[in-house]
């Protein structure tokens, strides 16, 4: 077992990450929360597509854009998860698919 005395701790110095703006996808079937996007650095000029796939119905959410960095991850009281993450076309436009499983009860 390891244990941390304070002099352990190295500082490091901030990577300038913020909790900012949260984008929900939701599933355009059944209306299930699916995933969770929020801005880690609005600020940025990076753009990207995104779209959850529901392991509920088997349909999926409607493509968002954003701007800036974004993570991504399970939205809280969810009824699922994410489990893959892959990029596709769709009509010309990189998206960013975000497949789920089911959490089971």
């Amino acid at each position: 077992m390891t244990i941390l005395v304070k002099q352990d701790i190295i500082p490091r110095e901030p990577i300038g990450l913020i909790d900012g703006e949260h984008v929900l996808l939701k599933c355009s079937g059944c209306d299930e929360v699916l995933a969770d996007l929020w801005s880690v650095k609005p600020d940025e000029s990076e753009t990207n597509s995104f779209r959850a796939e529901c392991a509920l119905c088997g349909d999926h959410s409607y493509i968002v854009k954003t701007r800036g960095k974004m993570a991504v991850g399970t939205a809280e009281k969810a009824k699922v998860m994410l489990c893959d993450i892959k990029q596709r076309q769709i009509d010309g436009e990189s998206v960013t698919i975000l497949h789920t499983i089911s959490i089971p009860e």
